[in-house]
């Protein structure tokens, strides 16, 4: 086994991350070893694409989403998480990603303050305060689809160096690679590497993004509303509701105003339904 790292390694001198990928998939298929062809297929994707995958993408967030619950109480409100999670699941397919390879899930967690996080892998988690902040279902269709919007434009992987991408990256090829030949446990320094990437995740999610990318969250999140038929006017009352710097990210004024302008210029604007309003209300046993 110690002769494939070494005819690796040579190969990697010789052809580059890429082209060893390229090598190592095709012995792999030749040889009828699946796993090492599977590594040589993640060797190359991580060489060209630079690109997480969503499966890699979706454990980064578990892991994301677990540190953040350390912090917080889940809710025991079942059947309101299950309204928030319908309501969730209905923005999400109208969202840019559809369908994950482990779908969304949305987790109600038990605190009055108005909390709202989006983990990679489609994992979004709303506080109970920030439910009872709104008024009816076209504000929480807006929080909702913001916080999706987040997720379908890949702005927590984009909080991610440069530097810890890149190292990802190999050490997830190594870590194949070790797996295929079966030389030596890799996951180690996979672990170490995804520290690191997990950091600079969690950050973003917890504390928020930059005016750009909050606004561009915001921008998204009208789409999906009016697509969906609810006013997108909800997530701007909601705005006006927060304060700067109070559980909010961002300018939470100019963030409404900007999104007031944008559903003005907006085509398919609808009112606030009524049969929408009773079943929020029914929902929170109003």
């Amino acid at each position: 086994m110690k002769n494939h790292l070494i005819l690796g390694s040579m190969l990697l001198l010789m052809t580059g991350c890429a082209g060893m990928g390229a090598v190592m998939e095709t012995a792999g298929k030749l040889s009828g070893n699946k796993s090492l062809a599977g590594a040589g297929s993640g060797f190359k994707r991580s060489a060209e694409v630079k690109e997480f995958s969503e499966e890699e993408k979706f454990y980064t967030g578990r892991t994301v989403a677990a540190d953040l619950l350390t912090g917080y109480e889940l809710s025991d409100d079942l059947a309101l998480e299950s309204y928030v999670g319908k309501i969730g699941q209905t923005v999400a397919l109208a969202s840019g990603k559809a369908e994950l390879p482990q779908g969304w899930h949305f987790v109600l967690l038990k605190n009055q303050d108005a909390d709202a996080f989006a983990a990679p892998g489609g994992i979004i988690m709303v506080s109970e305060g920030v439910v009872k902040l709104c008024a009816d279902e076209d504000e929480l269709a807006g929080v909702l689809a913001h916080e999706v919007s987040h997720i379908s434009i890949d702005h927590p992987m984009q909080a991610i160096s440069a530097a810890n991408r890149n190292a990802a990256f190999v050490n997830l090829a190594k870590f194949g690679i070790e797996q295929a030949t079966k030389d030596k446990d890799g996951g180690g320094a996979l672990a170490d590497t995804f520290n690191g990437v997990v950091k600079e995740v969690a950050k973003g999610v917890s504390h928020g993004y930059d005016r750009a990318k909050e606004s561009e969250a915001d921008l998204e999140a009208v789409r999906v509303l009016i697509d969906l038929g609810y006013d997108p006017l909800g997530l701007q009352r909601v705005l006006t509701k927060l304060k700067a710097g109070d559980h909010s990210h961002g300018d939470p004024a100019q963030r409404a105003a900007d999104v007031a302008k944008a559903a003005a210029q907006a085509e398919g604007v609808v009112e606030t339904d009524a049969v929408r309003t009773a079943r929020f209300n029914k929902a929170l046993g109003r």
